[in-house]
């Protein structure tokens, strides 16, 4: 490529993804992990290049990569990020929302909480988690819900862990119907 590329074809354009360990080989990602992509940018930092993420979760994983590689990210937009992702966190452990949260209002470089935040979103289903996030997150619509959704949603709490996607699917409907947008906002659906 070296030898044929000219000035005139432009900037280079260069594919990143990282690899999904629950699939086949060659499968992309759901998300950007921080750690690799920053590896992967300083292996690269004498190219001229754009770089394009291949990654299942598109326009998060590029607000992530591009506020990791910022020097000084405003607290304004380090809370705004921490907000769209805690209720993906509280998910997988309330602890690791309190962790972060507390990383978000330090003076950690934003790509150190970024790291994190891809640790605690790797982590296994915890029915008791879910449960209490799904609660939460619930809890923004109750008062709007028909007595059929709400019977609906509270069969199937019965079994979470059989009905996990449903109860998120559920949630997002009804969240985009009764306009929760601090939840239609976030991350919560996406992970």
């Amino acid at each position: 490529m070296k030898s044929t590329w000219k000035a005139e074809d432009g900037r280079v354009k260069l594919h990143y993804s990282d690899q999904d360990m629950d699939k086949k080989g060659g499968a992309h990602s759901k998300f950007v992990i921080t750690k690799n992509f920053l590896s992967y940018i300083e292996s690269i930092k004498n190219l001229d290049a754009d770089v394009m993420l291949e990654v299942k979760d598109k326009e998060v994983s590029a607000i992530k990569c591009t506020y990791a590689l910022k020097e000084d990210l405003a607290i304004s937009e380090r809370t705004k990020q921490w907000a769209k992702y805690k209720y993906s966190l509280m998910e997988k452990n309330y602890s690791y929302y309190k962790k972060c949260s507390s990383l978000v209002n330090s003076k950690v470089h934003m790509k150190e909480v970024y790291m994190y935040i891809d640790q605690c979103l790797q982590e296994s289903f915890d029915e008791g988690n879910f449960v209490n996030t799904a609660e939460h997150v619930y809890g923004y619509i109750k008062d709007k819900v028909t007595i059929k959704e709400r019977e609906n949603y509270n069969d199937l709490l019965k079994s979470p862990a059989e009905n996990k996607d449903k109860i998120k699917s559920l949630l997002k409907k009804l969240c985009k119907k009764y306009k929760a947008e601090y939840i239609n906002n976030s991350y919560y659906f996406i992970y």
